[in-house]
């Protein structure tokens, strides 16, 4: 049987202290359903509070790994110069990458698999108030990004929405396509890699063992170039051995199957 969400029973829970309220006549009865109202507001936002549903946001704390995953590709522009800066300095990442972007640049795609990195499901178009639209739309956004990542020769099994945020229609959604969503606990504000200047440095600032970072392999906006952007990025992996923390992917962090190979379309 499947258990009720927190969101669930935190409702339940405001209306029972309302109602006990109301019944010895105590004022200010509204105060633990505006509560709870404001919660539900604020949670797509702070998704890994898991009110909703659970979701996957770091790892164990108490070791030396962390995830490198990158979102918003495959570019052609920048895609390919990270896969070489990752081969040279030996670390897997993990791929979010959008189905429309998949589906311009195919070789992309089995060129980040070839190398030996997993990839998950980023929403077909990016659509960055996706969790405002229906659950239908939410479910065509997935399932688009599936069936042209299954035409190429992959199933991933974890998504992360846009923007990291999540409304409560995604729990469901996912958990009937056999789907874990994935989020982040390292967020160093490059703004999609439109703010690459210092990106090391907040990233080494913060991090900790079991952090996920979110970065982006998509083209750096004006006035940055690719060049800025890798060495910031090689940077950034270079920091993390300094600080005795490896990079490892998803899979090996959390002992979970990312992503499945099926048979390509041709």
């Amino acid at each position: 049987m499947k258990r009720p969400s927190p969101a669930l029973w935190l409702g339940a829970a405001s209306l029972a202290v309302a109602a006990v309220m109301w019944a010895f006549g105590w004022g200010w009865t509204w105060v633990p359903l505006l509560f709870f109202i404001a919660l539900c507001i604020v949670a797509p936002f702070k998704p890994q509070w898991g009110l909703f549903f659970p979701a996957i946001s770091h790892g164990p704390r108490a070791g030396h790994n962390v995830v490198l995953t990158f979102d918003d590709g495959p570019d052609p522009e920048t895609t390919p110069a990270l896969l070489d800066l990752l081969d040279t300095e030996g670390v897997k990442a993990c791929f979010f990458v959008i189905g429309e972007k998949a589906r311009q640049n195919p070789d992309l795609v089995q060129r980040i698999l070839e190398r030996g990195h997993e990839i998950g499901n980023h929403s077909g178009t990016h659509d960055p108030l996706l969790m405002l639209r229906t659950g239908k739309r939410l479910a065509r956004e997935i399932d688009a990004c599936q069936e042209v990542l299954g035409d190429l020769g992959v199933k991933p099994l974890c998504f992360r929405p846009p923007a990291g945020i999540v409304n409560p229609k995604l729990g469901p959604l996912l958990a009937q396509r056999g789907m874990t969503c994935v989020l982040f606990s390292l967020r160093p504000a490059d703004f999609g890699n439109r703010r690459i200047r210092g990106l090391a440095k907040r990233v080494l600032s913060r991090v900790r063992p079991g952090d996920i970072m979110l970065l982006h392999d998509r083209r750096p906006a004006m006035p940055y170039t690719k060049d800025e952007w890798l060495d910031e990025t090689r940077r950034i992996i270079r920091g993390l051995r300094e600080r005795g923390l490896v990079p490892v992917t998803l899979s090996a962090m959390f002992g979970i199957q990312v992503m499945e190979t099926v048979r390509r379309q041709e």
